[in-house]
């Protein structure tokens, strides 16, 4: 009896361990994961081949962490900070509005983030694909500053863009 049970608890516990590891890389719309940062990153380390080469890891982390020319598109108000900007900050309410926000350099926008400030906000999705007209775009960041979890963020990514990596953080509310 005590066998049994053993092995029942061993099953549910990787059982548990797996639904667990696909909920932080679940595949979206497209064909690649979207990932906490953190195993985004992990993920980037370069292979012997790529050592001389730019460091990818090196470089998302110095685009979510270091300042760099950045515009800012919030309610349909356009900020630049820099006449080159690789880096876009919005809500998922202007989200939609970026691709046509009138006075934005698109050009070399490496990364858009995208501030969630609860789960309501995901009720209508993120769509990757409206963010056509950024020829640089790499990366979009979410970054949840309330109540939504890894699964909610993940199930709101839609027609994610293989060309487009997806990750995001949670963050808890002060």
């Amino acid at each position: 009896m005590t066998t049994k049970l053993l092995l029942l608890l061993a099953f549910v516990c990787f059982f548990a361990t797996n639904m667990s590891a696909q909920l932080t890389s679940v595949s979206g719309a497209g064909s690649q994961s979207i990932m906490q940062v953190d195993d985004y990153i992990a993920s980037l380390r370069p292979n012997e081949t790529q050592r001389n080469a730019t460091n990818p890891a090196s470089h998302v982390k110095s685009l979510i962490q270091d300042s760099h020319e950045a515009a800012y598109v919030y309610s349909g108000t356009v900020k630049l900070y820099g006449d080159n900007p690789v880096a876009l900050f919005t809500d998922v309410a202007s989200l939609g509005a970026v691709s046509s926000a009138p006075g934005l350099p698109k050009d070399n926008i490496e990364i858009i983030t995208v501030k969630v400030g609860n789960a309501g906000q995901l009720s209508n999705g993120i769509n990757v694909s409206s963010l056509t007209g950024f020829p640089s775009l790499k990366y979009v960041y979410i970054i949840s500053q309330g109540n939504a979890g890894s699964a909610q963020i993940v199930s709101a990514v839609q027609n994610n863009n293989p060309a487009v990596d997806v990750f995001y953080k949670i963050t808890l509310p002060n």
